[in-house]
């Protein structure tokens, strides 16, 4: 199933900026929801995480939902195709992380940094891709425990 509400959204903006896979980023391909891979989400502590539409698995503190991640069987993509098309935007680039099965960026949506902090993260399981994003209204502190659960997804 392709990419649903936010995640899709965005997504949609990327790939009107950057020359990159985007047909194969929203085919309809996605893989097992997240429930079923049985993959690992470290959340912090009085996090919480529930089951969305479209196999979409939602986290944040209790009553609040400030991440989404959804399993995939889309390819890695590079951290400089995210940056291209962040650059596209009215964005400032706060930090960008790419290492072998993890691809990050945090961001604020203003060029001069004092805008809303939001993140795009994938990490490589296996065969398969967990997209993560922060949704609107995220605090910064949020956004970063937001980003740390991405970048510790599946392991112990």
């Amino acid at each position: 199933m392709p990419f649903p509400g936010r995640l899709r959204a965005w997504l949609l903006l990327v790939c009107g900026w950057v020359s990159c896979a985007c047909p194969s980023l929203l085919a309809p391909d996605a893989g097992p929801s997240l429930e079923r891979q049985g993959l690992k989400v470290p959340l912090p502590d009085g996090w919480k995480a529930a089951p969305g539409a479209g196999g979409l698995l939602l986290a944040g503190p209790a009553g609040r939902t400030v991440l989404e991640l959804e399993s995939s069987s889309r390819p890695l993509p590079t951290a400089a195709a995210l940056l291209e098309a962040l650059g596209a935007q009215d964005v400032y680039v706060v930090e960008e992380v790419e290492s072998g099965d993890f691809v990050q960026v945090r961001y604020r949506l203003a060029t001069d940094g004092g805008g809303e902090e939001a993140f795009l993260g994938v990490r490589r399981t296996g065969r398969l891709t967990v997209w993560c994003a922060s949704v609107a209204g995220a605090s910064p502190g949020e956004v970063q425990e937001a980003a740390g659960v991405c970048a510790r997804l599946g392991q112990d």
